[in-house]
């Protein structure tokens, strides 16, 4: 089945329009968010020209992705400009391919979208919105206009993105204006999505009431987690989150987009409250890899198997249990998320521009992915064993110390190993370096030095076996650290090249 989801993506192009996807092959033509996501799929299946027609098109047309539903079925244009998830894919496309040729040519339209957002006087770096984060929001008890957590969640990586990409097109200046614009973000985000009674974000917050919110637990609330930035914008919640969308949206017939118990928002024929919208599989499943939890992971895998053995084909629909009316009814956005896992959930491999990651957890069962283009690259990946974090990691041969971050990959063949075991590192290792490449990395006793080259606000994640401190070029660095996991983070922006060190500050 997931050799062919690939097939199934390519058999919803739209043959005489180039870059058009239908969303599903039965019964409905062109929709913004459900083309928009199968593409990220299609990257990981290696089809960049594919993605290239599809954000051509998306230019050409002046088509709004997350912010309108659909175009007629004759591709008439919008009035309109792209919006945040096209930011997010055009950097992807250049993380998997280096291609930066490609997006130069829609860069013009890109920079004249996010000179709009710029505009913004929102203190806040928020956009008020009516909708996105559900189809039928006053089902959900949201019947007011205001800052939504979705959204809000991908504007803040949206906006890093563009960052990089106006360092990529020579505009420095723009990328900070960018970088203002997510930071402003990321300091409000906390106070106002974040619900201490549910232990879980609010769906929707009203701009000029803060009391006055809708609490409605949903899974959407992490889809920060679509990219390298998730971490940054949830740390101190991340690993609550978890904890609480394992409980409450992995359940025995499926993945549910709202918590356990609630009854809001029940009308059938939306289908939503227990419906699998398997295009956010990929937000939770990063988020389950990011804090180490295969418990979730393995139960995500088997809902997997499960549904594949009780419905042969790819859907937006409900539980295994509960099965659409019309069979065989192809969801795009639903073979993107479930190929895309394969690469991110099950081997942790995840890519930005300075390369792919492993984020490290054994599942217990082993992990083989052979022929994985990458740039110039093949990349051949083998991991086995159980527990959190790697005890042996192979790349081509040799050990790689300090980081499970892989250096730039020459093109040609290579090898990645992984063994898991029980154990924690004895010395503090780089886990996530956010579109910086690691130059070099290498490990004395208790100091883990790591060269750094990036441009940009640069959100690090790493672990320590003891209270660790930081350094980037001989500067002191805050950051929090979790003693129980020995996770920490820190963030700081690069101009070039820059030496990162952890040195652990006493034993256990």
């Amino acid at each position: 089945m997931f050799q062919l989801q690939p097939l199934y993506l390519e058999s919803m192009r739209v043959a005489d329009t180039p870059g058009a996807v239908r969303a599903n092959n039965e019964y409905y033509w062109v929709w913004g968010w459900d083309m928009m996501r199968p593409t990220f799929g299609t990257l990981a299946a290696n089809r960049a020209e594919a993605v290239r027609e599809t954000v051509d098109f998306h230019v050409r047309t002046r088509f709004i992705t997350q912010h309108d539903n659909s175009l007629t079925r004759d591709l008439r244009p919008s009035d309109r400009e792209p919006m945040p998830v096209e930011y997010l894919l055009v950097h992807d496309y250049l993380a998997w391919t280096g291609d930066v040729e490609s997006t130069r040519r829609w860069s013009g339209s890109l920079t004249a979208a996010f000179k709009k957002l710029l505009a913004n006087p929102d203190p806040t770096g928020m956009r008020v919105e009516t909708a996105i984060s559900t189809d039928f929001p006053e089902e959900f008890g949201r019947t007011f206009a205001g800052w939504l957590c979705y959204p809000t969640a991908w504007d803040f990586a949206a906006y890093l993105s563009m960052e990089k990409l106006f360092y990529a097109w020579g505009n420095p200046e723009l990328a900070v204006q960018a970088r203002e614009l997510a930071l402003r973000i990321r300091r409000n985000f906390v106070r106002v999505f974040w619900n201490e009674r549910t232990g879980f974000w609010n769906e929707g917050v009203h701009p000029t009431d803060p009391d006055l919110v809708c609490d409605v637990p949903l899974s959407t609330a992490l889809a920060g987690m679509d990219s390298p930035y998730g971490e940054d914008l949830y740390a101190t919640r991340l690993a609550s989150s978890v904890e609480y969308a394992a409980h409450h949206f992995l359940r025995d017939d499926g993945v549910h987009i709202i918590a356990r118990g609630e009854v809001r928002g029940f009308k059938e024929w939306t289908r939503q409250p227990n419906n699998w919208f398997a295009a956010n599989d990929t937000m939770l499943a990063r988020a389950f890899r990011a804090v180490g939890n295969a418990e979730a992971l393995e139960k995500l895998f088997y809902l997997y198997e499960l549904n594949f053995g009780y419905q042969p084909n790819v859907f937006e629909g409900k539980p295994f249990r509960r099965p659409l009316l019309t069979a065989g009814g192809w969801q795009a956005f639903g073979a993107s998320a479930w190929y895309r896992n394969l690469i991110e959930a099950a081997a942790g491999l995840w890519t930005d521009l300075g390369g792919l990651t492993l984020v490290p957890c054994g599942l217990g069962e082993p992990v083989r992915l052979t022929g994985l283009h990458y740039r110039g690259a093949t990349l051949d990946f083998e991991a086995h064993g159980q527990g959190v974090w790697p005890r042996k990691l192979l790349l081509d041969g040799q050990p790689l110390v300090g980081t499970t971050k892989l250096p730039p990959l020459a093109p040609g063949q290579h090898t990645l190993q992984v063994e898991y075991g029980p154990s924690v590192p004895v010395a503090p290792l780089l886990t996530l370096a956010a579109d910086a490449e690691v130059v070099t990395s290498q490990v004395a006793a208790a100091k883990t030095t790591v060269r750094l080259r990036g441009h940009g606000y640069t959100p690090v994640s790493f672990f320590s076996p003891s209270q660790p401190a930081l350094s980037l070029n001989g500067a002191p660095l805050a950051c929090e650290w979790d003693e129980p996991t020995g996770r920490g983070r820190t963030r700081f922006v690069l101009d070039g090249e820059a030496e990162f060190i952890i040195t652990t500050t006493h034993a256990n």
